[in-house]
């Protein structure tokens, strides 16, 4: 046997149901008997006097009584009515001395014996005994009643709080359930902003990305436009400016020319190849030297590279001068 288990009582606990039923059919086992002879002998003195059918009145008038009485007393004690009980016990009392001495003089007047005699006595005793211990085995004490009812309201009361703690765990949980789907909707609406920024985010870079090349295609279609153009209108040669003659001693001084847009300076194809190669050499773009003042159209300064890359492939040979003089053919 484990020490969890606990061991069966060696001894049967008779204040069960089971017990009771037994006390009770034990008693009627032995208060039968004794109402049976104490009915013969009120039964018999009775009809010396009344008719011989309403003669059994006799034997419910002092037996029956004795049990009427004795569970209209524990009645009174229950309610504590002391006088009362006292009332009827005293009748219980009378009634039992009547029912013995009518027994006993029964069987003297039959010509019993001295024990028989005592024996017819003694059943209207066993009667009350029996009918007194039925009582006690049936009607609890107020004693009994009192703890019982103290059982009861501590039982109530523990079941009463069981169940606020039942409803007290149920709010909890519901409180608890509440508390976690708020905190997983804040999750989820956190992480709905996040994607909604990250999808607004990337959808600003797309428009700016789409900017810059709409605005890359503009640029190299201007670009081409204007070397479209220079290829179609170059720009004329400025003309020198003629030399004034030296004015004569005593004439009066010429009017200054008046400002005008500064024009670019007039050079040669060699010289403005050269300038070109040296800027490429610098590292800017034919369309940044294309821009500068003098500097042919893009597709020239194109051709003008080419041209450079051809004659860096060529045989080597010559001076610097027969260099420029091929670049410029």
């Amino acid at each position: 046997m484990s020490a969890a288990q606990t061991p069966a009582p060696a001894k049967l606990n008779p204040d069960t149901r089971r017990g009771v039923w037994l006390a009770l059919v034990l008693l009627a086992v032995v208060v039968t008997p004794s109402f049976a002879m104490s009915a013969e002998a009120l039964v018999a003195t009775a009809r010396e006097f009344a008719h011989p059918t309403l003669a059994w009145g006799a034997f419910i008038a002092y037996d029956v009584a004795l049990v009427a009485f004795s569970f209209v007393a524990s009645i009174y004690r229950q309610r504590g009515e002391r006088a009362l009980v006292v009332l009827a016990w005293l009748g219980i009392a009378v009634l039992t001395g009547l029912s013995v001495w009518v027994n006993h003089a029964h069987a003297v007047a039959t010509g019993a014996s001295v024990a028989a005699a005592v024996m017819a006595a003694s059943f209207p005793s066993l009667v009350l005994f029996g009918t007194f211990l039925t009582e006690r085995v049936l009607i609890a004490s107020p004693a009994q009643v009192a703890a019982a009812a103290t059982r009861a309201a501590e039982h109530e009361a523990a079941e009463a709080a069981a169940h606020r703690q039942r409803q007290q765990a149920l709010l909890d949980d519901a409180a608890a359930a509440r508390v976690a789907q708020a905190k997983a909707d804040a999750e989820a609406e956190a992480a709905i902003a996040r994607i909604r920024a990250r999808a607004d985010a990337e959808s600003e870079l797309a428009a700016l990305e789409a900017a810059a090349r709409v605005a890359e295609r503009r640029a190299a279609a201007q670009d081409a436009i204007t070397e479209h153009t220079s290829a179609e209108n170059p720009a004329p040669q400025p003309v020198p400016a003629p030399v004034a003659a030296p004015a004569a001693v005593g004439a009066p001084a010429a009017p200054p020319t008046p400002p005008g847009p500064p024009t670019a300076p007039v050079v040669d194809d060699a010289a403005r190849d050269a300038e070109v190669l040296r800027l490429v050499e610098q590292g800017m773009t034919d369309s940044a030297i294309s821009r500068l003042p003098g500097m042919p159209s893009r597709a020239t300064v194109g051709r003008v590279r080419a041209r450079a890359a051809a004659a860096a492939e060529a045989p080597t040979g010559g001076d610097a001068q027969a260099t420029l003089e091929l670049v410029s053919a």
